[in-house]
């Protein structure tokens, strides 16, 4: 009721999310998505100020988890792909709810993306998972936009991984626990630290990074 007789757009946005938080708070999946679908596009967006408040992203998320709720796991990590690119305060519980679990799936969710920019945000997604070898995923980022700001992130995130297994090898009193208890260094540490190394070279010598690596 409050939504149809307020005239204020700014108002409409907030209780736009508050109406489809609680749908999705009850789990009424089917309702929150047609609450979704029903009251948004009602919304003006300049006269509400979409573009600079997070409310958009936050309402996505619960249109994100009732699709997940529903086994929609592509459609759902698609919309889990965009707020994580977009919206910081909502990375983390996107990341988690990121939901692809096969090369069908993921191809599926890529197909869904409609910029370069969007396919580059999906394989900064897997990139962040725990076992990820996050190079490949780089380069495909590197393809689509050279100068995305995961690239830099990533990169450190690696360089801290392959320190990890490879630094101080020579006097790690350590080292055999290590090996034991972690598993590190990893079978493959030698040759990734060179693959990523080639692969910083590559892009400082292009100059497409936001800063030299």
């Amino acid at each position: 009721k409050l939504f149809k007789k307020t005239e204020s757009p700014y108002m409409k946005l907030r209780f736009a999310y508050q109406i489809i938080r609680l749908a999705h708070y009850a789990k009424d999946f089917e309702l929150t998505l047609r609450l979704y679908d029903d009251l948004m596009p009602k919304i003006d967006r300049d006269l509400s100020r979409m573009e600079e408040s997070i409310l958009p992203d936050w309402i996505l998320g619960h249109k994100a988890g009732a699709l997940k709720s529903l086994g929609k796991n592509v459609e759902s990590s698609y919309l889990f792909s965009l707020i994580f690119e977009n919206c910081p305060s909502r990375r983390e519980s996107s990341f988690r709810s990121f939901y692809i679990k096969t090369d069908e799936q993921w191809k599926a969710c890529e197909q869904l993306c409609q910029t370069d920019q969007e396919r580059a945000a999906l394989y900064a997604l897997r990139a962040n998972a725990s076992e990820s070898k996050a190079i490949e995923e780089m380069q495909k980022i590197y393809e689509f936009a050279p100068e995305n700001h995961h690239l830099e992130v990533l990169l450190v995130q690696e360089i801290l991984k392959m320190e990890k297994n490879l630094l101080g090898l020579e006097f790690n009193s350590e080292k055999r626990d290590n090996k034991r208890n972690y598993g590190i260094p990893k079978a493959f540490a030698g040759e990734y630290v060179i693959n990523l190394q080639a692969f910083a070279r590559k892009c400082a010598k292009e100059k497409k990074v936001t800063r030299p690596i």
